[in-house]
Parts: C-alpha cells; structure tokens; sequence
C-alpha cells in the first residue's frame, strides 16, 4: 500500500514515510535472497596443493575485503 492507496486510508505522512522505509526493506530482502541462490563463481583450482591454497587466499582477499 503507497501512493494514492496510502491517502486514500487517511494515513499521515509519518505513516507513509514508514510504509516506504517497509517497501524497500523487503526488496532489499527479495534482492538478498535471490543473490544467495547464485553460486559464487570461483577461480579453476589446480592440482598442486600450495597452488590451491593461493587461489583461495587471493579468492578470499578479493572477496572479503572490508569497506
């Protein structure tokens, strides 16, 4: 309910404002649940042992770099 459906409930603009800040969390939340069913799409691994874990380390740092 925003927009027109909003005012035509007689709803203030404190309460509008709050619909809005509700509409776009859960599309926040639609946007995260449809990222968590991508696969990550990660480096080809190789059959050297020190060869993988340096593709994971680089992986990861890239990955998970703080903002």
């Amino acid at each position: 309910m925003c927009g027109q459906n909003a005012q035509m409930y007689g709803l203030g603009q404190a309460q509008r404002a709050l619909l809005g800040t509700i509409a776009d969390g859960l599309a926040v939340i639609d946007d995260s649940k449809a990222q968590l069913q991508t696969r990550a799409e990660l480096p080809p691994l190789g059959s050297d042992p020190v060869s993988f874990v340096s593709s994971f380390e680089l992986f990861y740092v890239d990955t998970f770099k703080p903002p």
